[in-house]
């Protein structure tokens, strides 16, 4: 019963189709995993690569030479319009003709101009020139448009659009000999897996046919792969084919190309249909012989190609016995008699499913490959066709605009001469004479207003206030010959006493008052500048050859950096000459001076302040120059003057606490302490900026050296009781030993030479007439 049930359930159910097995590329589909000798994949890997790397290497080329042939035509059409508004706009001889007719028009009397006849004839004289005028213009209008011409028809941008078109066409070939070497790779490794031995890869690639160029244009602008050169000729010959390079089948075929404008004549539009159209047909052409090739490669069916080899010996066997039977006369068997073949083993079944399998994948494999390839191929002709259009819109753009240009420029230069005509009109109806002021250049027309034949003379420049010399003291030039002299002698700065000595000894370039002075005593003078050692920083001579000048204070140095750093917007410590010349200093702000007036001397001394002492960039360190400027008559206080600046406070130290012994006490009435004789404002300096003043403008010597060493030692046990870590000035007094290091810094010392100079002159009673008490 259940069964019958069952058999009833049965035939009330529909029937439905079987479901079709997943096809391959589909997510359920399980991919043959057979494996393969070691040998055919020592064969078939090495084949892959191969085809891979050509692909890569042949497309980064043409990549590269389409990039280099794009920029190559847009600096054509750049230095086409550049060279072309050059001849549009080169000189002519209008103005010469204009000259003439004004010097003609000149030479005539006064008298005779006011002749009505005479103004007659100066009329139709310049109507005369106005036809002249147009005649030179219309020529270069003629000029321009041949010129344009020739360009339109040069052929050389149609030459470099075919490399370019060449390119896309090795792109095409690329894909096409990746496809062809895929499709060799497959089909191998599908025999390989069926245990047959493949087919011997073909060698013969075929080829699509490039656009032939002259070899002056084609030579180096095409490139090709070593791989694809060594490769056969196309066997598509479906295409107009050169057979002068099908010599041995290893050259690659050629397009032979035509002139689109042979006959378009001068007729521009049909000119640039032709070339687009042909342009057009070539891309096209190779696309189609692209798509021909990929036809012809699908010819040998996967199923042909594996059919197994006793399919042959059974095909030939039934033809000889249909003709053996044509001869006998013997009748076709009846189905009774074929005896049956043997029954498939379970094996065989298996082997004949694995073969089917694999030939199915092996389709699908190709036919993935094809789908790929068609849309890549038509992908470059998208982009060839779409490349040549922009080219050939930009040279089209470009000839309008060399139209435009030509137009513009010949109505530019016909109303030019409407409006000089009509200018030399109104003057001849005035009677007066014309100044050669009238200039007709090119397309402009000007008057030059300015002009004039008699001009009055202009008064001299009255001269300036010069200084006077002085026998006791440097002049302006004088300094700045110094300061060339020992920059020339010591570029470094520094500068021995025997070497400052006879340069001082040479009376060039000094002051009459160290005419009457000796060799020592010139050395004499000049050792004032020694610190520690036989070299003296040239700077400090050239600030004691400027004295007088005002010496600053305290004050004056702070209030002069905080105007340097006002006109240093960008924190860099330098200046220029603008700069310099905006800071107001304590000297010398108000350089301005009549011709009456008298010289002043701290005006022009602080513009050559800047010359003196800048670098090789004309840039000015502010900083040091008013180090250099703390110099005193008073070598201690100019050192002070120093740490005021360092620090931006004023330092104010009572004269007698520096030069006070360490048993000394206070002073009656003060307080108890040392302490009690400096003002309570605490002023603190960083180890850096104390060193930085005491080694300030001096060569490091072993003196030097030590003395700073010393100074940092006492430095560091002071700070070490404070908390900060920083100093107090007044400690640093108080302290016995760091007190006599800062009073022997002598590095401060500005040396009095008119002081000098008259001590080694009353010392030898030789006093000059020209010396001034």
């Amino acid at each position: 019963p259940v069964a019958a049930a069952s058999a009833e359930g049965n035939a009330e159910t529909p029937h439905q189709p079987p479901t079709p097995p997943p096809a391959p590329g589909t997510d359920n589909y399980e991919y043959l995993n057979e494996p393969i000798s070691l040998e055919a994949a020592s064969v078939i890997y090495p084949q892959w690569e191969t085809v891979e790397d050509s692909y890569v290497t042949t497309c980064k080329v043409t990549f590269q030479k389409m990039r280099e042939e794009r920029e190559n035509i847009y600096q054509y059409f750049f230095r086409t319009k550049k060279n072309f508004r050059i001849y549009l706009e080169r000189p002519d001889n209008k103005q010469t003709f204009v000259q003439n007719w004004i010097k003609m028009y000149n030479d005539i009397s006064e008298d005779l101009r006011g002749d009505v006849d005479m103004k007659c004839e100066l009329h139709q004289t310049i109507d005369d020139l106005k036809d002249q005028l147009w005649d030179i213009s219309d020529k270069k209008k003629a000029a321009a448009e041949e010129e344009r011409w020739a360009i339109m028809h040069e052929l050389w941008l149609e030459d470099h659009c075919s490399l370019l078109i060449n390119n896309y066409i090795q792109l095409m070939q690329a894909e096409l000999d990746r496809y062809q070497g895929s499709l060799g790779v497959i089909r191998d490794y599908y025999v390989v897996m069926e245990k047959k031995i493949p087919e011997e890869m073909t060698k013969e690639f075929s080829r699509v046919p490039l656009v032939e160029i002259p070899k002056s244009e084609s030579a180096g602008s095409i490139t090709q792969s070593p791989s694809r050169l060594e490769r056969s000729k196309s066997n598509v010959s479906s295409h107009n084919v050169s057979d002068d390079n099908d010599e041995q089948g290893r050259k690659i075929p050629l397009i032979k190309k035509k002139n689109p404008r042979a006959s378009a004549g001068k007729k521009e539009s049909s000119s640039d249909s032709a070339d687009q159209e042909h342009e057009e047909s070539q891309i096209v052409e190779s696309y189609q012989a692209a798509l021909a090739i990929v036809e012809a490669l699908k010819v040998p069916s996967i199923e042909d190609e594996a059919a197994r080899p006793d399919a042959g010996a059974k095909t030939k066997a039934k033809g000889k016995d249909k003709k053996g039977g044509k001869k006998k006369g013997s009748k076709n068997p009846t189905p009774s008699a074929i005896s049956p073949g043997p029954e498939p083993t379970a094996e065989d079944l298996a082997k004949q499913k694995l073969i089917d399998k694999s030939r199915l994948e092996c389709s699908a494999a190709l036919l993935f490959e094809e789908k790929h390839l068609n849309l890549r191929l038509a992908t470059l002709k998208y982009r060839a066709l779409t490349s040549i259009k922009k080219l050939k819109e930009k040279a089209s753009e470009m000839y309008t605009l060399q139209n435009d240009w030509i137009g513009m420029r010949f109505n530019s230069e016909m109303d030019s001469i409407n409006t000089l005509c009509k200018l030399l009109k109104d003057l001849v109806e005035s009677e007066k004479p014309i100044l050669p002021q009238l200039i007709l250049q090119d397309d402009l027309f000007l008057v030059d207003m300015s002009h004039r034949m008699l001009e009055p003379p202009t008064p001299p420049k009255p001269d300036a206030a010069i200084e006077l010399k002085k026998p006791d003291q440097f002049t302006i030039h004088q300094i700045q010959m110094l300061q060339r002299n020992l920059m020339e002698i010591a570029p470094e700065g520094f500068i021995s006493v025997e070497l400052l000595t006879e340069l001082f000894s040479s009376h060039d370039g000094v002051p009459d008052m160290w005419f009457n002075l000796t060799f020592n005593q010139v050395e004499l003078i000049l050792s004032k500048h020694l610190v520690d050692c036989k070299y003296i920083n040239w700077n400090h001579v050239i600030l004691s050859a400027m004295n007088p000048f005002p010496i600053p204070s305290k004050s004056d140095l702070l209030n002069a950096l905080q105007e340097f750093r006002h006109v240093d917007t960008k924190g860099t410590g330098r200046v220029d000459m603008a700069g310099f010349a905006q800071a107001h200093l304590w000297f010398g702000n108000n350089i301005l001076e009549d011709a009456n007036s008298t010289f002043y001397r701290e005006g022009h001394l602080k513009v050559m302040l800047f010359t003196l002492f800048c670098d090789s960039n004309y840039e000015l360190n502010y900083f040091n120059l008013l180090m250099l400027f703390c110099c005193d008559f008073v070598p201690v206080e100019g050192l002070f003057k120093a740490l005021s600046l360092v620090t931006g406070h004023v330092i104010e130290l009572e004269e007698q606490v520096l030069n006070r012994n360490p048993e000394q006490g206070s002073r009656p009435g003060s307080p108890t302490g040392a302490e009690a004789d400096f003002p309570t404002t605490i002023i603190n300096i960083t180890k850096e900026q104390l060193l930085s003043v005491v080694r300030f403008g001096q060569l490091e010597t072993p003196t030097l050296r030590a003395m700073m060493e010393e100074l940092g030692s006492i430095y560091d046990g002071l700070a070490a009781e404070d908390e900060s870590g920083l100093v107090d000035i007044s400690q640093l007094i108080i302290n016995p030993s760091s007190r006599d290091i800062l009073k022997g810094v002598t590095a401060y010392h500005l040396v009095d030479y008119r002081r000098a100079v008259l001590e080694q002159a009353q010392a030898e009673g030789k006093l000059s007439d020209k010396v001034l008490v």
